[in-house]
């Protein structure tokens, strides 16, 4: 690799493909969770693709190859529920090591493909296969579908607006810090942290709900961690964010296995990648009453997080409403080892 980019960043290495590539018949510009293109009078086509490479995403001593297909579509389906959108096709290429097709592990690793797909009504319509040397790489690239009137993205957030999550952060990294390091203990409690891990559940009944909602304004997914996440939404929106580190809601689990492994818990949550919740920013004015909604209509609590600010990429985190000294990164594909 060249010194030019040997210290860069992945989302550095992003911006600047980005700045090159053009991306006439895009609605909008590149980098929200998924491509919009012209689709009828009344919705979008949202595009998305995503590779997962053995040995970097995903590593078969830790999990079923099931459960590896299950997580490459489901990776796919939250950019679409991001969009505000529902899934209808998705495409696979596959680079298949020989140890993968001389078992029954791609048998495996296909179920588990066509068991989210059939859960969440997406067809299986064609894709690639080749031979690969070294270590099995998935590629999923999925079209959806989102009504014009519906679509969010990640440049709409207004200061004042709240910043809120669904579901719990840090589970799936606190499951995977327990995978890594054979010191730290686990327990019957660390189950569930081990299924958010392996079978994220996109929020695409979530996200279309979300995207009837004027008073949801930017909208991402969760995948590389809190604390790098945020960041995108500020800067398409150009902003600042406050966000509040007591507030971070955490599962039992998480809370139980932090204690147990004397880590700080709120730190997994801003930290940790792989949540693949929604992240979102409402109107403040109408909180209360889209708070007290969400609580009737899904299934999924909604937490408030944190709040917009008119600084312009200034990012603080805040504990019992006093500023958190340091800088918390998230995951980086070109950094993180």
């Amino acid at each position: 690799m060249s010194q030019k980019y040997s210290n860069r960043g992945e989302f550095d290495l992003i911006n600047d493909m980005v700045k090159r590539w053009s991306n006439s018949g895009v609605l909008g510009d590149i980098g929200d969770d998924a491509a919009l293109l012209p689709f009828g009078d009344d919705a979008y086509q949202a595009v998305t693709t995503d590779m997962l490479i053995q040995g970097r995403h995903f590593k078969p001593e830790w999990s079923s190859w099931a459960d590896i297909g299950y997580k490459a579509i489901a990776v796919n389906f939250s950019d679409i529920a991001a969009m505000g959108g529902q899934c209808d096709h998705v495409f696979i290429s596959l680079g298949l090591t020989e140890e993968l097709t001389s078992s029954d592990h791609f048998d495996h690793l296909i179920s588990g493909m066509d068991e989210i797909c059939q859960k969440y009504n997406c067809r299986i319509d064609g894709g690639d296969t080749t031979r690969s040397e070294m270590d099995a790489i998935i590629s999923v690239t999925a079209l959806g579908r989102v009504e014009k009137d519906h679509t969010k993205k990640r440049n709409a957030a207004v200061p004042g607006d709240i910043v809120a999550v669904t579901g719990t952060l840090g589970d799936a990294a606190a499951a995977l810090a327990l995978l890594s390091d054979q010191t730290t203990n686990s327990s019957s409690n660390s189950t569930k942290l081990f299924e958010k891990l392996h079978r994220p559940e996109p929020r695409i009944p979530e996200g279309l709900q979300f995207g009837k909602k004027p008073e949801v304004h930017a909208m991402m997914d969760l995948s590389d961690g809190l604390a790098g996440d945020i960041r995108h939404i500020m800067n398409r929106s150009g902003c600042g964010a406050q966000i509040h580190l007591d507030q971070l809601p955490l599962s039992d689990e998480l809370r139980y296995t932090a204690e147990l492994n004397s880590w700080d818990p709120e730190n997994i949550a801003a930290r940790g990648g792989d949540d693949y919740e929604l992240m979102f920013t409402v109107d403040a004015d109408t909180w209360e009453n889209f708070r007290n909604w969400a609580s009737r209509e899904l299934a999924v609590p909604v937490t408030a997080i944190g709040t917009i600010t008119e600084d312009e990429n200034e990012l603080s985190f805040l504990r019992n409403h006093r500023k958190v000294s340091g800088d918390l990164q998230s995951y980086d594909h070109f950094k993180s080892k």
